[in-house]
C-alpha cells in the first residue's frame, strides 16, 4: 500500500462473540474503537465520528447495565448468606468445627444449647471438655481416622452438659482443607438419646417377649396398629385395668384410654410409623368399673409374621407417686438442712459481709464455709460448686463440707487446704460428676487477699474480673493449684460468684452491671438480688460479698 493507509474494515474486525463475557466483549470493543481511531491518520467524517459516538454510548449503556446486574447479584447474595447464618445457627442439630488439637472453633445455636453454655463461652475451648471421660477415647481414635484417612467418620459418645447432666451423641465429621493448607474439620452432632434408650428397649424386648407376658409384674398388651385391637394382655393388665381375653374381646385401645394428651390418632397415624416407638408418659386410664388409674405408658413397635405390633408396657403409678410425696418431703428437709448449714458470721468492725444463697432447684450444689482467725483479723472462707441439683449432690456438698472444717482444724495454708480437700473428695465423687472452689483469705494485718481456685474461673475486685484458672476439685488426687495474692485497701470490694451470677454476668446486657467502681455493695448486692428473681435461674448462684471497712493493725 502507497500513500494514506487505508481504513480497517469494521464489520470484518469487530466480527461476533458469541457464549463470551459481555463485559469483556464491550471492553474489548472499546478498547478497538480507540486503536483504530488512533491508526487513522485522517480526521473522520462528521458522519463517521457520529457512528463512532452512537457505538461508544451503547457500550457505555451495556456497561451499565451489567453494573447493575452485578450490584443485584450481589445484595441476592448478601441475602444468601444470611440465610445460610440463620439455617447455620438454628437448624434442629448441632454443627461444629475444630482444629486438628480439638479446640472449638465454630459452634451453632443449637449444639451450645445442649452443652447448657452460651455460643460464645465455647470458642476456643476443647471439646474433650465436654466428653465424658469413659468415651474420651472413642473421640480420639475418631479423630485419629478422619485424619489418617482423609474420609468421612463418625463416631458415639456422651457428652456433658454445663452444671450437669449427659446425652448421647452421633458425631459426624468431615476433614476440610483452607486455602491456607490448615486443616479442620466440621462435625454434624445429633442428640441420640432417645434412640439409645429406645434400641435399648427393642433388643431386650426382643429376647424376652414371651417371659414378660408370662411373667411381668407390670401391664402388657399386644396391639394391632391398624386396627387397635388388643390380641393378648397378661394377668398384670387384668388386675390393673379389669379386663381380660378373650372374655372381654374385641378390646381396643380407646377402650380404656380416655386421657386427652394421649392422641390416639397421632400414635397411631404418626407417631408409630415414623419413630416405631412411645417415650415414657404418665396417663389417666380407666378401669372396667369406671373408676381412674394413672399409669405410665411406653411402646415399642416389634415386628412378626410381615405386621407390625404395638408392645405396650403400662405401669401403675399409685405407689410411685405416694414414694414421690416421701422425696418430695425428703427434698424439702434437704433444703431447710443445707440452709441451716451455712455460717453465719457475726459483724465485724473490719469487714463487711454480704451472703447470697440461691438453690436453682429445691437443692443446691453450691455452698459456702466462712470463719474468722487471729482476732477477726483474717477471714479465710471458701465458695463451693458442686455439679447436679439433686440429693446426691447436696450429700456431696455436705462432704466437701466436712473436709473443709478438717482442713481448718489442722491448720494449714490456704494452697495446702485445697490440696489436702482434693486428694480426698474424689471418693464422693460418681462418674461424670465434679466440684469447683475457690478458696479465700482476707489478711486485715498483712493488707493481702491470697486466694486459690479449684475450677471457679473468676471473681471481681472492685467491680474488676479477676481471672482464677485452676484445675476442678476430686478429678486428679495428685493436682497442681497455686495461690495468687492482691493488695487491699480500706474500702475495697470483694464478690466471690458461683456460675449462675457469672453467667448471667457474661451477657452484654450486664456488661455496666456494677456501681462505680464497685464500691457500692449494699446496691451492688441487691443488683444480684434482683437478677437472681428475674426468672428461673440455669444454675445455683450463690455469692459470698465483702467490703473493707478498715484494715487491722
Amino acid at each position: 500500500m502507497t500513500g494514506k493507509k487505508k481504513r480497517r474494515n469494521d464489520s470484518a474486525d469487530s466480527g461476533t462473540h458469541s457464549g463470551g463475557d459481555q463485559r469483556l466483549q464491550a471492553e474489548r470493543t472499546v478498547r478497538k474503537n480507540i486503536a483504530q481511531t488512533q491508526e487513522i491518520e485522517e480526521p473522520l467524517s462528521l458522519e463517521e465520528a457520529r457512528s463512532v459516538l452512537r457505538e461508544l454510548k451503547a457500550h457505555q449503556l451495556e456497561l451499565e447495565i451489567q453494573n447493575e446486574e452485578l450490584r443485584l447479584n450481589r445484595i441476592v447474595l448478601e441475602a444468601s448468606l444470611a440465610r445460610y447464618s440463620d439455617f447455620y445457627n438454628f437448624a434442629p442439630v448441632g454443627y461444629l468445627t475444630l482444629s486438628p488439637q480439638g479446640l472449638i472453633l465454630e459452634v451453632n445455636l443449637t449444639l451450645a444449647a445442649q452443652l447448657g453454655a452460651e455460643k460464645e463461652n465455647l470458642i476456643s475451648q476443647p471439646f474433650t471438655r465436654f466428653i465424658l471421660p469413659a468415651d474420651q477415647d472413642q473421640f480420639y481414635l475418631h479423630s485419629k481416622h478422619l485424619f489418617a484417612a482423609g474420609e468421612a467418620a463418625a463416631c458415639e459418645l456422651r457428652l456433658m452438659k454445663k452444671g450437669g447432666g449427659q446425652f448421647w451423641a452421633r458425631m459426624e465429621s468431615t476433614l476440610i482443607c483452607n486455602a491456607d493448607g490448615t486443616a479442620q474439620y466440621r462435625s454434624v452432632v445429633n442428640d441420640i438419646s432417645e434412640r439409645k434408650k429406645a434400641e435399648d428397649a427393642v433388643l431386650a424386648n426382643q429376647a424376652r417377649y414371651r417371659a414378660l407376658v408370662d411373667q411381668s409384674f407390670e401391664a402388657l398388651a399386644l396391639v394391632d396398629i391398624d386396627t387397635r385391637e388388643i390380641l393378648e394382655v397378661n394377668r398384670r393388665f387384668t388386675e390393673l385395668l379389669g379386663y381380660s381375653l378373650p372374655k372381654d374381646a374385641p378390646l381396643y385401645v380407646n377402650k380404656y384410654v380416655v386421657d386427652p394428651k394421649a392422641n390416639l390418632d397421632r400414635i397411631f397415624n404418626e407417631t408409630l410409623k415414623q419413630q416405631r416407638f412411645l417415650l415414657p408418659e404418665e396417663l389417666i386410664f380407666q378401669h372396667k368399673n369406671g373408676s381412674q388409674v394413672f399409669v405410665e405408658r411406653v411402646g415399642t413397635v416389634i415386628s412378626f409374621d410381615g405386621r407390625d405390633y404395638l408392645l405396650q408396657t403400662m405401669r401403675d403409678m399409685t405407689t410411685e407417686r405416694r414414694r414421690q410425696a416421701e422425696m418430695n418431703r425428703d427434698v424439702e428437709f434437704a433444703r431447710r438442712v443445707q440452709m441451716s448449714l451455712l455460717p453465719d458470721l457475726p459483724e465485724s468492725p473490719f469487714i463487711m459481709i454480704r451472703t447470697l444463697y440461691h438453690p436453682s432447684h429445691f437443692v443446691s450444689g453450691d455452698s459456702y464455709h466462712l470463719e474468722w482467725h487471729n482476732d477477726e483479723k483474717l477471714l479465710r472462707g471458701f465458695l463451693i460448686d458442686v455439679s447436679g441439683h439433686g440429693l446426691a449432690t447436696a450429700l456431696q456438698t455436705a462432704s466437701v463440707k466436712v473436709l473443709l472444717r478438717e482442713a481448718s482444724i489442722s491448720q494449714l495454708p490456704l494452697i495446702k487446704q485445697v490440696q489436702w480437700v482434693n486428694a480426698r473428695a474424689a471418693k464422693y465423687f460418681s462418674e461424670g460428676s465434679y466440684a469447683a472452689m475457690l478458696g479465700f483469705e482476707m489478711d486485715l494485718t498483712a493488707g493481702t487477699l491470697r486466694y486459690a481456685s479449684s475450677g471457679i474461673t473468676q471473681f471481681y475486685a472492685n467491680g474488676r474480673k479477676i481471672l482464677t484458672p485452676g484445675m476442678f476439685v476430686g478429678v486428679w488426687e495428685d493436682a497442681e493449684f497455686s495461690a495468687d495474692v492482691l493488695p487491699i485497701s480500706a474500702g475495697d470490694t470483694f464478690y466471690f460468684l458461683t456460675d449462675g451470677f457469672t453467667d448471667i454476668l457474661a451477657q452484654p446486657e450486664n456488661a455496666d452491671f456494677w456501681s462505680p467502681g464497685g464500691k457500692d455493695i449494699d446496691a451492688d448486692v441487691a443488683s444480684l438480688e434482683r437478677l437472681a428473681g428475674l426468672g428461673p435461674l440455669r444454675d445455683d448462684a450463690t455469692a459470698v460479698c465483702l467490703k473493707i471497712r478498715e484494715l487491722g493493725t
